[in-house]
């Protein structure tokens, strides 16, 4: 092999490399586009509960022992030719209320669509949340002391270890409710529904539209269970439950001592309940 084949070889491979790694072969994608990340912090004393109303873009919270609330947001876009000022993000306090609000002030660019705002907020104790609400993203709550209702129209809904009631509401996506002291109504319309259930307050109903229905249900509990899925089955498995109605697709009947009507339904999807 002459000098200048192996020249020409070695610097084919460098060049191979190079692109590699421009096209992300190497394991470290750039982020490509536009972000930028803004945090805010607020005395806990002064504040009773937080609200957020999203747009594009998840809402995450988490708890902190600091004695301030810390909200950051991040807007971002994945072209380079979109406008970051399209949209914004509003908050202040009011009669004990922090309320997060994000704004869309423009139209958007043909090549640079709308902009996306995470927002990510650390709770301390003691601050309930309000209604939490993006349009398009997930909401994700874990390990706070409130009682919660979260919204979002497309994602996914989480929530876990939360000591509080929660009511979790999706249009196209999954919803989780782990580790919660209670719940409130859980519904998605496209999307399967998991949930735990250690107590509830009033009539309270479990469903989606086209997915799966799981729950697990505490053995104390007392209610008036009812189960119904168009296509699909139903299985009951509750040592405590009566049933005064057992079919393949409907089940009905008195859990402990009665109670409160807990209702599971789906159109499109099977529905398992077991005891937690």
């Amino acid at each position: 092999m002459t000098e200048d084949t192996t020249r020409r070889r070695v610097l084919g491979l460098g060049a191979t490399g190079a692109l590699a790694a421009l096209s992300g072969c190497s394991g470290a994608t750039p982020f490509v586009g536009k972000r930028t990340k803004d945090t805010r912090t607020f005395d806990a004393a002064s504040v009773d509960s937080l609200s957020v109303d999203g747009r594009n873009g998840e809402i995450r919270v988490r708890p902190t022992n600091a004695d301030r609330i810390r909200v950051e947001t991040v807007k971002q876009s994945g072209s380079v030719f979109a406008d970051l000022s399209d949209v914004r993000v509003e908050m202040g306090v009011e009669n004990g209320e922090l309320a997060v609000k994000t704004n869309r002030t423009g139209g958007g660019s043909w090549l640079g669509g709308t902009p996306s705002v995470k927002i990510r907020v650390r709770l301390p104790a003691g601050v309930s949340l309000g209604r939490l609400r993006t349009e398009n993203g997930t909401v994700d709550v874990r390990g706070v002391e409130t009682d919660a209702t979260l919204v979002t129209e497309n994602g996914r809904v989480e929530a876990r270890d939360i000591d509080g009631f929660v009511s979790a509401e999706s249009e196209n996506g999954s919803v989780t409710v782990h580790g919660v002291a209670g719940i409130g109504d859980v519904r998605t319309e496209n999307g399967s529904v998991e949930v735990e259930i250690p107590a509830i307050r009033s009539d309270t109903t479990v469903r989606s539209e086209n997915g799966s229905v799981t729950a697990k249900i505490a053995p104390d509990l007392n209610a008036t269970l009812v189960a119904r899925t168009d296509n699909g089955d139903v299985n009951v498995r509750l040592p405590k439950f009566e049933a005064d109605l057992r079919t393949e697709t409907a089940v009905q009947g008195t859990l402990g001592e009665g109670g409160p009507e807990l209702r599971f339904a789906t159109e499109n999807g099977s529905i398992e309940l077991t005891e937690l």
